[in-house]
């Protein structure tokens, strides 16, 4: 039984009782995402999604919504400002634009000369590290503790490395997010 019923309008959009339906392209636009995280989002279930074949398709009114959703959850929480200190991953990247879309300040650094400058002017609540942007330095891992003490600070690793592990540790308490970086896991931190 067809739940929905389609039609075709003058200018070719595919619409339904849910709305009109966007490609992974149009929804990364409208998002302001990359389109490779709208196909992750949507493969994980975390974005509401349809899959014609090999083709999926977004309803406005449901993209809507979860935004709705997204935003109140956030909103419920406070913003929260993220600093990202990076190598340059794509990773983070969407790591950012998926923040950025939750309701948070996230920024997004290279090394960490660029890091203490933020956090010497800026509140942070939550800082994501990777060992690689601090050359795993640990007496960057206490300044940025001196500069920012209340704020969260987890380090992001494909790989653990125990001895610089042991090390950071003497800073003050850690979070560690294994990459690839799973989305609840950022989000238990800010909450």
């Amino acid at each position: 039984m067809i739940e929905n019923v389609q039609s075709i309008t003058a200018d070719n959009q595919t619409t339904t009782t849910t709305g009109r339906y966007l490609t992974a392209d149009e929804v990364a636009d409208y998002l302001n995402l990359p389109v490779v995280t709208v196909y992750k989002y949507a493969r994980n279930g975390d974005l509401p999604a349809s899959k014609l074949g090999k083709h999926w398709r977004f309803s406005t009114r449901h993209i809507d919504e979860w935004i709705h959703q997204n935003r109140n959850v956030a909103e419920a929480a406070g913003t929260r400002r993220v600093l990202i200190v990076d190598t340059g991953s794509q990773e983070n990247e969407t790591l950012l634009g998926w923040l950025r879309h939750t309701g948070c300040e996230a920024s997004l650094i290279r090394g960490s000369d660029g890091a203490i400058e933020v956090l010497q002017r800026e509140n942070t609540d939550l800082i994501l590290v990777e060992p690689e942007a601090i050359d795993r330095n640990v007496e960057v891992l206490k300044r940025i503790r001196r500069l920012a003490p209340d704020a969260i600070v987890a380090i992001m690793s494909e790989e653990f490395d125990a001895a610089f592990m042991d090390q950071a540790l003497t800073t003050g308490p850690l979070t560690v997010l294994a990459k690839p970086l799973q989305r609840e896991s950022v989000m238990n931190l800010l909450h």
